[in-house]
């Protein structure tokens, strides 16, 4: 029998994810168009709950496996890893479709003589469930919500053993499927763009955060196609919220000092007035670059110019060019865990080390764009004070000519420092934080 279209893409996307360092979210972006609708869904939830369960399925192949995990081959780990999910988790799946893909993957993938190994230890499994003993609560938590436990500790730190619970079963369910209209939209006829806007809110909900950005309730085709067309952009609600606190005037010129994809530079362009204002979008890699070129054509924000740059170095601006710049920096992505299951288990003490001082050399480089009385938002996707909070403070300690100043975000959203931390448990949505300065000299 011949392995289902969903665990093949799904098993070649694992092994990516684990060999080369890629991100499952790209993959199974790239992976849609080769899938029918029913296999492509199988894909995605394989894919997903494999890499959120990962921690938890080794812990089960232990178990039942006659070999130490650092001894089996990363293939064959990964085929196993794939059947225990489906056994485990998926009631719509046979077993023995579960069991026979898995073991027909190992084929694939070279690994034959693996054959009854695999085998043994997915039946051994689906006979008799593993029952693990941990010393406290917290190796639980870490080990069945597939958390590493230093990652654990630090939210347990933050937000208490039931808040960090919380944020563990966040990031181990699928992510909402949060939208909003493109520029694309906006020029439309009036007639056409009332019914595009009519049938989008009979098959969604209103966002909490942000006017204009919905949640869809369920996977539905002409929501699709309507993001194929560029008349939609999926976009989580926090990530919008930091767009929101970007836009303003249409006259604005704005710059995005680190744009790709160019999900927050084609948010802000709906505010533009390309006759008038100016948006200018940065981004050092050239694929990256093309990609952001290509997303800003697709959503009708042809006016944004795409410029290659290295923001970590000095920008070739002159000095107060800006009315805005946005630096949505990069970071260890800890707030969107939930959309990038993977990042929990790449993250290390290291990244907060090297990654403040990266987020505040661009931080200081970008500022240098901006006018006197103008705004500098910063912001991150991570939930980790030495990447938000920290850095905010450094830059004002050496950031004389700029000031604190508040994000045109909801109010009830800022501390009293003026710092905006959206929290998964808290929101609804994946983490963020917003961070606005203005520079009065």
């Amino acid at each position: 029998m011949p392995i289902a279209p969903s665990r093949k893409t799904a098993f070649d996307i694992l092994r990516r994810v684990g060999s080369e360092g890629a991100y499952s979210s790209v993959l199974l972006a790239e992976s849609a168009e080769t899938l029918e609708d029913r296999d492509r869904a199988l894909c995605h939830e394989v894919t997903l709950g494999t890499l959120r369960r990962q921690m938890y399925l080794d812990a089960v192949i232990a178990v039942h496996s006659s070999k130490p995990l650092y001894k089996i081959d990363p293939e064959v780990l990964i085929a196993l890893r794939m059947g225990i999910y489906q056994l485990e988790f998926l009631d719509r799946v046979p077993a023995h479709a579960a069991v026979n893909d898995s073991v027909a993957l190992v084929v694939r993938a070279g690994k034959r003589s693996a054959k009854g190994f695999v085998n043994a230890v997915l039946r051994s499994s689906a006979r008799r469930p593993s029952r693990n003993e941990f010393a406290d609560p917290v190796e639980e938590l870490s080990v069945v919500g597939s958390h590493p436990r230093p990652l654990l500790e630090r939210w347990i730190d933050r937000f208490g053993f039931e808040g960090a619970k919380a944020l563990v079963e966040i990031n181990n369910s699928p992510p909402p499927s949060d939208f909003r209209f493109t520029v694309r939209f906006d020029r439309l006829p009036d007639e056409e763009r009332k019914e595009v806007e009519n049938y989008a809110a009979s098959v969604s909900t209103p966002g909490n955060l942000v006017e204009g950005s919905f949640r869809a309730g369920s996977s539905d085709r002409r929501l699709r196609e309507l993001f194929e067309k560029g008349l939609i952009y999926f976009q989580d609600e926090g990530s919008q919220l930091v767009a929101k606190a970007v836009s303003g005037r249409p006259t604005d010129a704005v710059l995005d000092a680190c744009a790709a994809p160019g999900s927050k530079s084609t948010a802000i362009a709906r505010s533009i007035d390309p006759g008038r204002g100016l948006l200018v979008a940065c981004e050092l890699n050239e694929a990256r670059a093309n990609g952001l070129k290509g997303n800003c054509l697709r959503q009708g924000a042809d006016f944004v110019h795409v410029i290659r740059a290295d923001a970590s170095r000095p920008l070739a601006f002159a000095d107060g060019t800006f009315d805005k710049v946005l630096v949505d920096a990069p970071c260890t992505g800890t707030g969107t865990i939930a959309a990038n299951p993977e990042i929990r288990y790449r993250m290390t003490a290291a990244d907060l080390k090297d990654l403040p001082g990266k987020q505040l050399a661009i931080l200081k480089n970008a500022s240098k764009a901006v006018k006197s009385g103008g705004v500098l938002i910063y912001s991150t996707c991570s939930l980790e004070r030495e990447e938000n909070e920290a850095v905010a403070e450094s830059f004002l300690a050496q950031s004389v000519e700029f000031e604190p100043a508040s994000a045109n975000v909801p109010g009830q959203l800022s501390d009293d420092a003026g710092w905006v931390n959206i929290f998964p448990q808290e929101h609804g949505t994946s983490g963020f934080f917003i961070a606005a300065f203005r520079r009065s000299g």
